[in-house]
């Protein structure tokens, strides 16, 4: 009788535990609809690319464009390019595109978001004195300041006026120079909002055509 009893209990345990088993590998169409949905939030998410300021570097996004300006300026070093790409959001590492300021050939290369920081790494030779990993195994730049810029851009004529707003007769009386970086914070119409960042930032509306 003892015996039985024991079978009965140890069939009973079993029983219970692939039971417990089964309910593991059940597919996502047969589990509560609580679960499903702590599933599915997990399979959707999706990277997010930061716009912002990283060490020796400018990032800007637009939907899933990227624009980006590289300067390493130092007594030891002088690396100077800008890059774009469009990223999936679904995939940590995307293909660039990067060039010299005023030169249209261009070189390929990838970049990696990775824990508030990025790695970029560049296909072929760079002018100037660019750190060697560059070339390599990429370089890691941490995120030093977020912003929401949306894309970089090069004021192309000798001097262009910067507005308070975007319309003629608000002029603010200072300008940005040929050749200056700008970050777009705002577009309407012809107009840009942008920002130079320097020792002063300066902001304002300019004329879209006055950029690259």
């Amino acid at each position: 009788m003892k015996s039985l009893k024991k079978n009965i209990a140890t069939l009973f345990v079993a029983s219970v535990l692939f039971a417990s088993c089964a309910s593991d590998n059940a597919s996502i169409s047969e589990m509560p609809e609580e679960n499903r949905k702590i599933v599915e939030i997990k399979e959707e998410a999706e990277m997010v690319v930061q716009a912002g300021s990283y060490d020796n570097t400018l990032l800007a996004v637009d939907g899933k464009e990227v624009t980006g300006i590289y300067n390493l300026n130092s007594n030891s070093a002088n690396c100077y390019f800008y890059f774009q790409g469009h990223f999936d959001k679904r995939k940590e590492t995307f293909p660039i595109r990067w060039n010299h300021p005023g030169e249209k050939e261009e070189g390929k290369g990838t970049l990696t978001i990775q824990n508030g920081e990025i790695i970029l790494k560049l296909q072929g030779k760079a002018k100037g004195q660019c750190p060697a990993e560059l070339l390599k195994e990429g370089i890691k730049i941490p995120l030093t300041k977020e912003s929401n810029w949306q894309s970089i851009r090069m004021v192309k004529n000798k001097s262009t006026q910067i507005y308070e707003e975007p319309e003629k007769g608000m002029e603010t009386g200072a300008s940005f120079k040929k050749d200056d970086i700008v970050c777009v914070l705002e577009k309407k119409d012809s107009w840009l909002r942008v920002e130079k960042i320097g020792q002063k930032t300066q902001a304002g509306w300019i004329k879209a055509s006055d950029t690259n």
